[in-house]
C-alpha cells in the first residue's frame, strides 16, 4: 500500500493496533478525537480484532467471556482478557476498587464501552 493511495480527508482515526501505544501516538498528533473501542486495551491476535469488527462488537467484554490475566500499569490495575476475541483490558480496573475475582466497577466500565461502541 502506498500513501497517494489512502490519502484522503477521513472523520475519524481508530487505533486498531496491539498496545495503548497507538492511541498515545494519535492523541500527541492530534488525530485522536475521542477514545475508540479498543484503544486501551492489547491485542495479539488480529484474527480477533477483525471478528470483533465483523461481528460489530457482540458480546465484546461480557463478563462471562472475561479471565483475569494479570496485573497492568506498575501493578496498579487488573488486565481481563475477552477469551472470544483475545484482546485484553488494561487499564480499566483499579486494584483499589476491584479483585481479580470481583469487579465492582464492571457496570460502569460496560457502559463506558457500550458508548465507546455506538460512537464508532
Amino acid at each position: 500500500m502506498k500513501l497517494i493511495a489512502i490519502k484522503d480527508n477521513y472523520d475519524g482515526i481508530f487505533s486498531l493496533g496491539n498496545s495503548c501505544k497507538v492511541s498515545t501516538k494519535l492523541q500527541q498528533n492530534n488525530l485522536r478525537f475521542y477514545t475508540g473501542v479498543i484503544d486501551w486495551m492489547t491485542s495479539f491476535s488480529l484474527l480477533g480484532v477483525v471478528d470483533l469488527l465483523q461481528h460489530n462488537f457482540m458480546n465484546f467484554m461480557e463478563k462471562e467471556n472475561m479471565i483475569f490475566t494479570g496485573y497492568h500499569a506498575y501493578g496498579t490495575k487488573l488486565g481481563f482478557k475477552d477469551i472470544k476475541y483475545d484482546i485484553i483490558s488494561c487499564h480499566d480496573f483499579l486494584i483499589t476498587e476491584n479483585t481479580p475475582t470481583d469487579l465492582k466497577t464492571y457496570a460502569e466500565f460496560k457502559t463506558i464501552l457500550d458508548r465507546r461502541i455506538q460512537r464508532f
